[in-house]
């Protein structure tokens, strides 16, 4: 667009840091998804992420399985990153 300056090579991903930052002024959850490994859940929780999912936690679930899951956690159980 006219006027725009890209400051940014093209490659480049926005910073997650940037992204902490304005989802907290926003108070807004930042919710870290597709992790797989343990290092991903250790990078995304270092960067502030406060809640995941990925097949690290769980595989897909019929309806059915995440109610029987659920069930065997608790009502006190609370699924997230943070430390």
């Amino acid at each position: 667009m006219p006027g725009q300056k890209n400051v940014h090579p093209p490659d480049a991903r926005p910073s997650p840091p940037d992204a902490e930052v304005i989802s907290r002024q926003l108070n807004v959850t930042i919710t870290g998804e597709g992790i797989e490994t343990t290092a991903q859940e250790a990078a995304l929780r270092a960067l502030g992420c406060d809640v995941g999912q990925g097949y690290l936690f769980a595989r897909p679930l019929t309806a059915a399985a995440l109610e029987a899951m659920l069930g065997e956690l608790g009502p006190a159980t609370e699924l997230s990153l943070a430390a």
